[in-house]
């Protein structure tokens, strides 16, 4: 959505199913860790969880405690520009795979090679 247009992001979610569990706090940092990828502010609007509006490093600059019935007013900040994580996608995580399955391919092979090797010694 931010590649589309979008200046910032925003969460409405109803968390009253998480009860008092770490849930709630669980399903809040997931939001947190989507305005750090595309470094854009994000407002976060729960009806019984934590609501707040966050930076794009992560920084909750205004916030609503778990529970409180209020409302939340404060400043978002546009987006003046796209992380790396924005206009690449998830390329460094799909290099992260080719390479581990590059290096399990490498340690199975040599396995079958010293297996057969070993197989084939008289002895």
């Amino acid at each position: 959505m931010i590649l589309d247009g979008a200046d910032y992001i925003v969460e409405i979610t109803n968390d009253t199913w998480f009860g008092h569990s770490l849930g709630i706090h669980m399903h809040s940092q997931a939001f947190v860790t989507r305005a750090v990828e595309n470094r854009c502010w994000g407002v976060r609007a729960a009806n019984s969880g934590l609501s707040y509006i966050v930076d794009g490093y992560g920084r909750v600059r205004y916030e609503l405690p778990l529970d409180e019935v209020a409302v939340l007013s404060g400043r978002v900040n546009l987006l003046d520009g796209y992380s790396i994580f924005t206009r690449t996608g998830d390329l460094i995580g799909l290099v992260s795979l080719l390479i581990s399955l590059g290096l399990v391919a490498i340690l199975v092979y040599r396995w079958i090679i010293v297996r057969f090797h070993s197989a084939r010694k008289p002895g």
